[in-house]
């Protein structure tokens, strides 16, 4: 009974973006969630909202790693890689050396995340990091 209610356990954890193991969210999770958070907080369109939008996320994050939810995260921390600058809005390092980028997409309607993995942008993002997430709005 114990064996099959803790696995049942973690697949329901997993299937809801959580670590199997400890039930925390995970860092993809919470920056989406952060993300949706703050599309559905500030209205409008144009690059000052967008500007505001990431910085609520920001916001919404650092108070997650306060808190013990997410770990690892670094917010818009300006890298040199093969003689470029690149400015990640959401960089994961953790202990393992993983680097993970995330990065919101705010407006765009006409452009599909196929579209933005195109840019020299994300090009840049996937010469430096493991991983690469583009998260539309």
């Amino acid at each position: 009974g114990a064996i099959a209610g803790g696995v049942d356990g973690g697949t329901r954890a997993y299937q809801s973006y959580r670590n199997i193991w400890n039930g925390r969210t995970t860092n993809k999770s919470a920056v989406y969630d952060a993300g949706a958070y703050a599309n559905g907080k500030i209205k409008g369109s144009g690059r000052f909202v967008g500007k505001a939008k990431h910085n609520l996320a920001e916001n919404v994050l650092e108070r997650a790693q306060r808190r013990k939810i997410v770990n690892g995260l670094e917010f818009e921390k300006r890298l040199t890689h093969n003689g470029y600058v690149i400015i990640p809005d959401v960089l994961y390092t953790g202990t393992d050396m993983k680097a993970i980028i995330y990065d919101f997409k705010f407006g765009y309607a006409n452009r599909s995340i196929a579209q933005f993995m195109r840019t020299r942008q994300m090009r840049r993002y996937r010469e430096f990091a493991k991983e690469v997430y583009v998260f539309k709005y």
